[in-house]
């Protein structure tokens, strides 16, 4: 391995949260996977973040200047344990600054998972108006990516991100987040009114 070759002994990896690395359908997250059985045969010292899901993910899909219009996704009642990305930059800041690199693996979550429908729930209580989640065939969500004149690798790259997503392969839900902030995560209360400015 080169880098231990060039003297380097320690190694961080941010990797991804998913509950079965078998069944994804999202066949970039294997990448991840991937490397982290590299880094652990590779003899290095390493610590490696399993990171959930951003809720900033969910500005890519509610348009906040048009924030009424319904969401439309093939996730069905997926659950995700969405968190900030701040928090969990906090985190990973946390254990590097202060922890040695003792072949760890840790998982930033939130304390509970959401669906999309706490989610539509959750912007009509800020915004005040009638936000409503509808779920929808995945067949169709490609065919309004194409009408946006999507590439069809990036339609499909979506396509199996948000199967997984139905799938509740971003359901797993961990305390490591809260135990390395030494605080609660943002709920998807306090981090959608951050995001979204209400």
């Amino acid at each position: 391995m080169l880098q231990k070759k060039c003297g380097v002994k320690n190694i961080a990896y941010t990797s991804r949260t998913l509950q079965d690395r078998t069944t994804l359908q999202n066949k970039l997250m294997h990448d991840h996977f991937d490397t982290e059985d590299y880094i652990k045969q590779s003899g290095l010292n390493y610590t490696i973040f399993q990171n959930g899901l951003y809720m900033e993910f969910l500005q890519f899909f509610v348009n906040k200047d048009h924030i009424e219009k319904a969401i439309f996704l093939p996730v069905g009642d997926g659950k995700v344990a969405f968190k900030l990305r701040a928090n969990q930059a906090e985190a990973m800041a946390n254990v590097l600054l202060n922890e040695e690199f003792e072949n760890k693996t840790y998982q930033f979550t939130n304390n509970e998972t959401y669906t999309f429908y706490d989610v539509a729930n959750v912007l009509s209580e800020l915004s005040g108006k009638n936000i409503k989640y509808t779920p929808v065939e995945l067949t169709l969500f490609e065919e309004t990516l194409k009408q946006r004149g999507l590439p069809d690798v990036v339609i499909k790259k979506m396509g199996g991100f948000l199967l997984d997503i139905k799938a509740n392969q971003e359901a797993v839900v961990s305390n490591d987040l809260e135990n390395k902030l030494g605080r609660k995560p943002a709920t998807l209360k306090e981090g959608l009114k951050v995001l979204f400015g209400f």
